[in-house]
């Protein structure tokens, strides 16, 4: 509650006229949303993250599965969210240098990798360990690019629209639907096959990056 109420007054400190430089002069939403490139990154915001499904509701309870003790299981998220403050960290350096589809390529890709190791490899830990760093990746680079996307695709004052679709597609639309499906999965087939159809859902985006959105701004 305190950290809320400090992120809440720090809100208040932004100055309203911090959009003045904001042209007005540009195309409708709807113009902006029915453009081939927007469509198609929405699609793989959609399926990356529907990805993560299995993860965020069963990673916990997959590891007592096979054995793993409550204190190591809180060790590896801990892994995977300083991986992920690392690559933020680096993000300013990356995304200039290597551009945003490559970066975008490797982030999804990277994703697909980690939930086939999380599938196949489960019971040896320092595959795990090794898999919990890639969400370095699957996170924290696909969310900087993605940030970086949205900022080049929706200009003006359709920043904070597309801020606000991008969250609800991808962490709002993707992620229920993908720890929904998740849970049918689990009782219906098993974990292991649970995280090979993450793998597949990941995979069915980096197709799509690779075949659909062959030119991104800043790439």
């Amino acid at each position: 509650m305190g950290l809320f109420v400090l992120i809440w007054l720090s809100s208040l400190t932004v100055p309203e006229s911090a959009a003045g430089h904001l042209p007005l002069d540009q195309e409708p939403l709807r113009k902006v949303l029915r453009q081939p490139v927007v469509l198609s990154l929405l699609a793989v915001c959609f399926l990356a993250q529907a990805s993560h499904g299995p993860y965020y509701a069963f990673f916990s309870i997959y590891m007592q599965h096979y054995g793993y003790p409550t204190a190591v299981i809180g060790q590896l998220w801990a892994l995977g969210v300083l991986a992920e403050i690392g690559v933020f960290l680096l993000a300013p350096v990356l995304l200039p240098r290597f551009g945003n589809r490559t970066l975008l390529i490797t982030a999804v890709a990277l994703t697909t990798l980690r939930w086939l190791l999380t599938a196949l490899y489960a019971d040896r830990l320092a595959v795990i360990v090794f898999s919990q760093t890639l969400h370095a990746a699957s996170f924290g680079l696909y969310h900087a690019v993605m940030i970086s996307l949205i900022h080049s695709l929706f200009v003006g004052t359709h920043q904070g629209r597309g801020q606000a679709l991008y969250s609800s597609i991808s962490f709002g639309a993707g992620g229920a639907v993908g720890i929904l499906v998740s849970g049918y999965l689990w009782t219906d087939m098993g974990p292991q096959a649970m995280y090979l159809i993450a793998a597949l859902t990941s995979l069915c985006a980096l197709l799509l990056v690779l075949f659909a959105l062959r030119k991104l701004p800043g790439s």
